[in-house]
């Protein structure tokens, strides 16, 4: 790994916060899979902006294998999807509350595919908490996207 990376790697672990951060989001830049191991940690920092920038990182990698991880920090926040400054649909995370109970929230997911691209989703609730997807799926319904089916018997 050449010095400049390593460099950012260590960061990682700097005493301040913004520098934890931007460490994380520049080595997603980098796009180098050998950050993976340091991302993951950072994941668990105490500093909320830093485990966003690092899950950031690690989305920006497309490593398959830090799936779980990734996961495991979404219940933290609030995920939704929309198009980037290139035209290509990616998914983010963001810390600050919306107008929901639920964290993560499907609402919140469904609602940003319905803000970005319904007519060519199609989205199943397999399970759920309380009513979260409901105002969502309708929403998706009602901009062009897949229409709603429930099953009404349980699997077999």
């Amino acid at each position: 790994m050449p010095r400049a990376r390593l460099g950012l790697v260590g960061a990682l672990i700097d005493e301040d916060w913004q520098v934890r951060k931007l460490a994380a989001e520049a080595l997603g830049l980098l796009r180098d899979d050998r950050a993976v191991p340091g991302l993951l940690g950072a994941l668990h920092d105490d500093n909320l902006w830093v485990r966003y920038g690092a899950a950031h990182a690690l989305g920006d990698l497309g490593d398959l294998g830090t799936v779980g991880a990734l996961l495991e920090t979404l219940g933290e926040h609030y995920h939704f999807l929309k198009y980037d400054p290139f035209g290509s649909l990616v998914t983010r995370l963001h810390p600050e509350p919306a107008d929901t109970l639920h964290r993560p929230s499907a609402d919140v997911l469904f609602h940003s595919i319905a803000d970005s691209c319904a007519a060519e989703t199609c989205a199943v609730i397999l399970t759920g908490m309380g009513e979260d997807g409901a105002l969502g799926m309708r929403a998706l319904y009602e901009r062009g996207g897949g229409r709603p089916w429930r099953r009404t018997k349980p699997l077999r």
